[in-house]
């Protein structure tokens, strides 16, 4: 049965996530970041990481460049392991 509880809050809008852990550590914040994000922010920084009670959908990650590069051996290895960490 659904909470009949809302809490209403500010949100913040148009800020890198980049910043985001460090608002987070200095603040009443809150933020979603997918798994492997939270992991690192919560080993590297103590933040305190907590699954959401309630289903996400899923989302689609797409690598883009030149046709020109395609053949670029190091490109080819960041394709590679963008894939598969994101896997």
């Amino acid at each position: 049965m659904p909470s009949s509880h809302s809490i209403t809050a500010p949100v913040m809008k148009g800020f890198s996530i980049r910043n985001s852990p460090f608002i987070v550590k200095r603040t009443a914040a809150i933020v979603t970041v997918p798994d492997y994000i939270a992991a690192v922010w919560r080993d590297s920084l103590g933040l305190a990481v907590s699954p959401l009670p309630f289903e996400v959908p899923g989302y689609e990650v797409s690598m883009l460049w030149t046709a020109a590069n395609d053949q670029d051996p190091g490109l080819r290895w960041l394709a590679e392991s963008m894939a598969q960490t994101l896997a």
